[in-house]
């Protein structure tokens, strides 16, 4: 329960901090609001990510994702169905045209302006096993799977598969990224190119 309330402290921040131009200072980071509340249906709630315009936030006990307006934190929608492929949904990744799921043995990839399905993707040609953590830079999609140390990588425009790279347990260690990083269950970032730049418990 308490990390279900400071995720939507989170929610809260992200969807309704003012806007204001650059002369006018930062903001202090003051708590605006908190949104709760049976409309919004937060249940759970394990991932939230914003693109400057919507908010979306995974909820786990339901199977659902909740799409708010970024700049009023109004609900817009809750997104739920069998054909969306939920099921214990976690982290998400979003920029102006795609939103990534995580899924505990899927990725779902929704439309940004709507919200509509696009597809979901699941399958051993893709390397999901338990996959954990995802992030995208417009161009890929990178999704950590804990349970074979791997890293999956896929096209942003059409979630086609690039590759899957093997750390511990796969193929040793791996050669692909710079610097000959090792995989592990991690916290994942990326550079503005798309590589990833940090890898920690």
């Amino acid at each position: 329960m308490k990390r279900a309330a400071l995720l939507l402290s989170i929610v809260a921040a992200l969807v309704m901090m003012p806007v204001a131009a650059p002369s006018s200072g930062a903001s202090t980071g003051s708590l605006v609001n908190v949104l709760r509340g049976p409309s919004y249906r937060f249940a759970g709630p394990l991932g939230v990510s914003s693109d400057g315009v919507h908010v979306w936030v995974t909820n786990a006990n339901n199977n659902s994702v909740a799409e708010l307006n970024a700049t009023t934190g109004a609900l817009i929608k809750v997104i739920r169905g069998a054909r969306y492929g939920f099921n214990i949904p976690g982290a998400i990744a979003s920029d102006r045209r795609h939103v990534w799921v995580i899924n505990q043995d899927s990725v779902t990839e929704l439309r940004a302006t709507n919200g509509n399905l696009v597809q979901v993707i699941r399958g051993r040609t893709f390397g999901l096993n338990a996959p954990d953590k995802i992030a995208t830079d417009s161009a890929h999609v990178w999704i950590v799977n804990a349970d074979n140390n791997s890293l999956t990588e896929l096209r942003a425009t059409n979630g086609a598969l690039v590759k899957v790279i093997k750390g511990p347990g796969g193929t040793g260690r791996v050669k692909s990224l710079r610097g000959g990083w090792k995989l592990r269950r991690t916290t994942l970032a990326l550079s503005p190119l798309g590589s990833p730049v940090k890898w920690d418990r």
